[in-house]
């Protein structure tokens, strides 16, 4: 069962605060606040001469997210937000014009920056209602990015019967 009161209690805004906004700067928990301070102690202890050790310290760490989400190490990098994962996604694919992006409607701004660079090389993006979702996929498209929860309208996509759409026509 999930303790949710003990969860809470590692974000301090909570305290007082509803906190919806994590698409910018999200609450640190606690816990997170206090690894950060015992680097920085370790950083000025040694002098950054251990910053080797820095690296196991980062794979111990990918190792216990993997095993989280049962993954494998391998599979978990650390980037600074979603839109720099999105941009190392979109860059690392070989565009063709004609191409497709895809996304719904009133998305997170990050959507639009990359798939906007891209139109200068033929690609298409195409931003849609979520009713109009189906059929806006076509045999070109190449990339559907959409969020959890819709940035402007609060809307939660269903994602596992749209996976399973994508899935179907891949």
């Amino acid at each position: 069962m999930t303790d949710w009161k003990k969860i809470r209690a590692e974000f301090p805004a909570l305290e007082n605060w509803t906190f919806l906004n994590t698409a910018t700067f999200g609450q640190l928990p606690r816990r997170a606040t206090a690894a950060a301070a015992c680097h920085f102690a370790r950083r000025d202890r040694f002098a950054c001469a251990d910053f080797m050790d820095w690296f196991d310290d980062a794979d111990s760490i990918r190792s216990s997210i993997a095993r989280l989400i049962h993954a494998t190490a391998d599979d978990i990098a650390f980037i600074p937000n979603a839109c720099a994962g999105l941009s190392l996604l979109m860059g690392g694919m070989d565009w063709k014009p004609g191409d497709r992006v895809v996304t719904l409607e009133d998305e997170f701004p990050n959507h639009y920056y990359y798939a906007s660079f891209l139109g200068a090389s033929g690609v298409e993006f195409v931003e849609t209602p979520f009713e109009r979702f189906h059929e806006s996929i076509t045999p070109r498209t190449r990339l559907v990015a959409i969020s959890m929860v819709n940035y402007s309208t609060g809307f939660r996509p269903p994602l596992i019967e749209m996976a399973r759409f994508l899935r179907a026509i891949a």
